[in-house]
């Protein structure tokens, strides 16, 4: 009898660069280890609303709620896998193809992700916002305050894997 495989949980800002990178070396591992990645939303944007940050820096979050808006409302209404799908779709083209974070790159990556291009429409709503800070909260409470995304979690441990 196998066990099944061990859960990997991967917090992540769909803008974050360090993420992505990471994202990808975790979907190879999966592919080669028993493991199962599980990946959730958390927010830049929020994560450094009220800190001392560049003024560059806070320009760069200027629109970074969007498109965590869109993986939120994918993850209530289509499920994990949904999310897994959508997040490479959108870090393929936010940082493979160095697309703008707005709404025609996200539509273009709901389509190729096999979803709804109307969950766009999350963007402009802070409908999702509670259950992002929610989620934002649940990984990074495990490894404090002063790291960024990603946050990565296995086997009782938690770890910050970038840059803040």
């Amino acid at each position: 009898m196998s066990e099944s495989p061990a859960s990997v949980d991967f917090w992540f800002d769909p803008l974050c660069p360090w993420a992505w990178i990471t994202s990808r070396w975790m979907k190879e591992v999966e592919q080669v280890r028993d493991v199962r990645i599980r990946f959730h939303v958390m927010s830049l944007a929020y994560l450094n609303q009220d800190k001392d940050i560049s003024d560059s820096y806070r320009a760069s979050l200027a629109n970074a709620w969007g498109p965590v808006r869109v993986v939120m409302a994918t993850e209530q209404s289509y499920g994990e896998e949904a999310v897994d799908r959508l997040y490479t779709e959108l870090g393929t083209r936010f940082h493979n193809q160095g697309r703008e974070r707005e709404r025609p790159a996200v539509e273009d990556a709901l389509a190729a992700a096999g979803l709804p291009v109307e969950l766009a429409d999350a963007m402009e709503s802070d409908e999702f916002d509670e259950a992002i800070r929610k989620s934002h909260h649940h990984g990074i409470d495990q490894v404090g305050e002063d790291v960024g995304t990603p946050v990565i979690a296995f086997g009782g441990q938690a770890f910050f894997s970038g840059r803040s």
